[in-house]
Order: C-alpha cells, then sequence, then structure tokens
C-alpha cells in the first residue's frame, strides 16, 4: 500500500500542525479517518488497505498523538475538534468519514455541524460519552506507563502526560447529545459485545438515539478493525456504497 504523508499547518494555532496520512485513489471519494484516545492514524491500517482499493483515504493522527504535536498542555476537548475542523479547508467538498471511540465524538460533531459535508459516518467502539467506570480508572492509574509504551506508529501513540490529560480532563467533556439529531445520512455503528470501556448496552442506547444500522461483534472488544478487520471492511463497504 502506497501512503503519502503531509503536514497540515494550523490556521487558528502558530506553530501547530497536524500529522495527515493519504493512500488510495487520488480521485476516488474521500474517507477521513478519525483514531481514538492514545491511537493514531495506524489505527485503520486494515481498512486503509481494503478501502483503498476504491476510495481516497485520509488518515490523520490528532494533537499530541502519533507524529502530530502537543501545543498546549491545557488543550479541550474544542481544540481537539477544531484542529479536525480546519481539515475541512484541505478536504473535498463531500467526504465520509470512520471514527473509532474518542474519534467517534469529533466525527459525529463534524456531520452535526457541518451536514453538508459528511456524506456518510460510521462509529466504531464509541457511543454519547465514555462510562468513568472500573477500566476507565484502571487506565487513569496505569498513565504513567505510556512513556514506556508510546511510539508515533505504535498501537499506542500518545505519551504519559497527554493520556493524563486525555483522561482527567478531555474526555469527560465527551457528550454527542447535542450532535444526534442534527445528522441525516447513512450512518453505521460497530459495537463490541466484550467492550471494556463502552458497555454493550451503553454504546446501544446511543445508537438507538443516533440511528442508524447498528452491528455487534459478539467476541468484539474495543479496537474492532483489528479483531474483525473482514467484518468491518465489509460493513464498511456497504455503507460506503449508499
Amino acid at each position: 500500500m502506497l501512503t503519502r504523508s503531509h503536514t497540515f499547518d494550523s490556521k487558528k494555532s502558530s506553530n501547530h500542525w497536524l500529522h495527515v496520512c493519504e493512500c488510495g485513489h487520488q480521485n476516488g471519494d474521500t474517507v477521513l479517518m478519525v483514531h481514538g484516545a492514545a491511537g493514531n492514524q495506524r489505527n485503520f491500517l486494515p481498512q486503509m488497505k481494503a478501502l483503498g482499493d476504491k476510495y481516497r483515504v485520509v488518515a490523520v493522527d490528532l494533537r499530541g498523538h502519533g507524529r502530530s504535536p502537543w501545543p498546549n498542555p491545557k488543550a479541550t476537548i474544542d481544540d481537539f475538534y477544531t484542529d479536525l475542523e480546519e481539515l475541512l479547508d484541505w478536504l473535498p467538498p463531500r467526504f465520509s468519514v470512520v471514527a473509532h471511540s474518542f474519534g467517534g465524538y469529533l466525527g459525529t460533531r463534524l456531520a452535526a455541524t457541518h451536514p453538508g459535508r459528511v456524506r456518510h459516518l460510521a462509529l466504531l467502539n464509541t457511543a454519547r460519552s465514555i462510562p468513568r467506570g472500573l477500566t476507565y480508572r484502571m487506565l487513569e492509574v496505569m498513565t504513567p506507563g505510556a512513556d514506556f509504551v508510546a511510539g508515533p506508529q505504535g498501537f499506542i501513540a500518545a505519551n504519559a502526560e497527554v493520556c493524563k490529560h486525555l483522561l482527567g480532563e478531555v474526555l469527560q467533556q465527551w457528550d454527542c447529545t447535542p450532535y444526534y439529531d442534527k445528522i441525516d445520512v447513512p450512518r453505521l455503528t460497530v459495537l463490541g459485545a466484550l467492550d471494556p470501556l463502552i458497555p454493550l448496552d451503553h454504546g446501544q442506547q446511543s445508537a438507538r438515539a443516533l440511528g442508524g444500522a447498528v452491528h455487534t461483534l459478539p467476541l468484539g472488544a474495543h479496537v474492532c478493525m483489528w479483531e474483525a478487520p473482514a467484518q468491518v471492511n465489509a460493513w464498511l463497504g456497504e455503507l460506503l456504497s449508499r
């Protein structure tokens, strides 16, 4: 798979930029992929390979993740969203969104705020919010360990400082409820029956509020893109063909 890397400079924040990876057909319909907290664009590698045969796939590293810098240690959820919104100047007039976990909040907000731009919305292992249950609290305790395993292209791609701020501040502002009623495009939710971060009942309630197709992986945890890539890719292909 041939990929092309770009540096997208922010117009609102000096010396801030995002790393963006692109693959597939330059003239095909564009699919924007938005990863979750502590991840990076390579979390979508199975989907980039599969969809790149037909689509132009654009995957972004959120601020403080992967190869994108962490310019503001007090970043809010609005800062993460504004970064994504700035990409609209670079994207075509119409594109689809595939988003995982925390990226689901960002993708949902983008689709609701710019209804004329987003063609399809696929949400993977996400919900209207993230419950602060036992798994969440365990992650807060384990946060210092991120410095030992994080790497720009690793499965964990954010350091301890970023992870601590995400769990302690940013993710607690995650609420998709105001946006659901504003979305009227073909949409898809994929949930994991064994997801430790997004409990199935919470994910199902959110999916019903959003509407659209809902699929559950009986043995799925929190990263369906890698746990069942063939099935997820098939569902995505079905959605994007609509």
